[in-house]
C-alpha cells in the first residue's frame, strides 16, 4: 500500500538560518513558502502547529520527495538520534567525500566522515547535522546494479530515497508495515551503525537490528532497534514531533477506511505536497508518524 516517499517534513528551531543553508549548500529550490493552515494542523492533530512558517524545497531536478520546513521549538532534552521515531532523511549524493570538502565552514556539520558501508562497499555515506539539528544521511550508490532497486545519484545533492526510523524492538516496526500496508519487507540483520555508536558512546562494533522495509521501486525505510538508552521522542502539546516529524508517502484511497486517524479523517488538501489528494495522518509502532497522500 505504501508507495513513493512523497515528503520529508523537519520541524526547525532556526527556520529562516535553515531554509537559507539548504538553498546555498545543497543546491534545493524553494518552490512554496507560507503559513500551515488550520485544515492541516487539525488531519495533523496538531492544532497548535497552526500559523507557523513552512517551506516547500526540491532538489534541482525537481524529483519528489519534497523537503518541508516548519518553524517549531523543540521540547527540553531533544536531541537527534536519541528518541524512538523518524530519525533522519537519507538523501542521494553524487560523491560524499567531496561533498565533504565542500561543507566545511557550512552550517552543515559533518559529524560522522564519509567511508565506505561495512555492509556493502560499494556504497559511500557520511552524517551530517544541520543548522536546524535536522540529521541527514548523504549517500553515494554505485551506478551499475545499485542494491535494492534503488538508482545512483544524478546531482551533486539529488533527492531523498529513505527515511531511517528507530525504536526499542524491531520485529514489531517491520510487523507493523507488514501488517497494515502489505509492504514487503527484510528482517533485521545486526549491522554496525557508526552514528548509533557514537551518539551512545558505544563500542566501535557493537551491532545494530537493521531491517527494510520496501516501498515503491526507488524508495525504502531504514528501520533500526535502538539502544536501551534511547527513549520515546517528546512532544509539547498540540504539536508535531521535533526533527523529522512526518514522513509522507502516496497511498491509493481503498485500503483507507481500516486505518485508524490521528487527527480528522482523510480530507482533501490542496497545497503542497498534497495537490487535492485526501489526507491522513496516522502512528506507527515506534511513535512515528505518517501521513497517507492520497493517489490513484
Amino acid at each position: 500500500m505504501l508507495g513513493k516517499i512523497l515528503c520529508c517534513t523537519l520541524v526547525v528551531p532556526r527556520f529562516v538560518d535553515t531554509l537559507d543553508a539548504w538553498q546555498r549548500w545543497l543546491d534545493y529550490r524553494l518552490i512554496a513558502k507560507g503559513y500551515v493552515s488550520a485544515a492541516q494542523a487539525r488531519v495533523w492533530g496538531a492544532e497548535a502547529m497552526a500559523g507557523r512558517a513552512m517551506a516547500v524545497l526540491v532538489a534541482t531536478s525537481g524529483e519528489p520527495p519534497y523537503l518541508r520546513l516548519i518553524e517549531g521549538a523543540p521540547p527540553t532534552g531533544y536531541a537527534p538520534m536519541r528518541t524512538f521515531g523518524w530519525n533522519a532523511v537519507e538523501i542521494l549524493v553524487r560523491d560524499p567525500y567531496v561533498l565533504a570538502d565542500e561543507l566545511a565552514g557550512s552550517p552543515f556539520r559533518v559529524v560522522v566522515a564519509p567511508r565506505p558501508l561495512p555492509f556493502d562497499p560499494r556504497l559511500h555515506a557520511m552524517q551530517v547535522v544541520g543548522p536546524g539539528d535536522e540529521l541527514l544521511y548523504l549517500t553515494q550508490l554505485p551506478e551499475n546494479n545499485p542494491p535494492l532497486g534503488l538508482r545512483a545519484a544524478r546531482e551533486r545533492v539529488d533527492r531523498p530515497f529513505i527515511a531511517i526510523l528507530g525504536g526499542p524492538e524491531l520485529d514489531p516496526m517491520l510487523e507493523f508495515y507488514r501488517r497494515s500496508f502489505g509492504n514487503a519487507t527484510v528482517p533485521g540483520v545486526p549491522t554496525v551503525i557508526r552514528i548509533v555508536n557514537e551518539t551512545f558512546a558505544l563500542p566501535a562494533e557493537s551491532l545494530t537490528p537493521l531491517g527494510i522495509v520496501r516501498l515503491a521501486p526507488g524508495f525504502l525505510l531504514e528501520l533500526d532497534g535502538c539502544p536501551p538508552a534511547a527513549a520515546p521522542r517528546p512532544r509539547l502539546p498540540g504539536e508535531l514531533p521535533p526533527g523529522l516529524a512526518l514522513v509522507s508517502f502516496e497511498v491509493a484511497s481503498r485500503d483507507w477506511p481500516k486505518l485508524a486517524w490521528r487527527g480528522e479523517p482523510p480530507t482533501a488538501l490542496f497545497e503542497l505536497p498534497y495537490d487535492g489528494g485526501r489526507v491522513g495522518v496516522l502512528e506507527g509502532a515506534a511513535g512515528e508518524w505518517l501521513e497517507l497522500v492520497e493517489r490513484d
